[in-house]
């Protein structure tokens, strides 16, 4: 019975309403939407990358929209090209800025 169940569930990610659809609308992004891999950059992450390296503190000269993730921290997987999520370490330092 869970293996129906699983087969079930995989099948309607496979298939909508309308026939196959790529994984990424079927979890519910805009058909608009570019994925992740077609990244834009429309962001302000290349601008602000002379932050990484510098403490938390710093993101705040980050323009919104902008998400602040910590390692463990669970996060969306909806994609915006505008918005600059910034990556911490254990430390709070920033390791990493991308648009997303």
């Amino acid at each position: 019975m869970y293996n129906l169940i699983t087969a079930l569930s995989l099948a309607a990610l496979q298939y909508g309403p309308s026939g196959p659809t790529d994984l990424h609308l079927a979890m519910g992004a805009r058909q608009s939407e570019a994925p992740p891999e077609a990244a834009t950059g429309d962001c302000a992450a290349a601008a602000f990358a002379p932050l990484i390296g510098q403490p938390a503190s710093a993101t705040e000269a980050v323009p919104e929209p902008k998400r602040i993730l910590r390692p463990g921290d669970m996060m969306t997987m909806d994609h915006r090209s505008d918005r600059t999520n910034i990556h911490l370490d254990e430390n709070g330092t920033i390791v990493d800025l991308r648009c997303g």
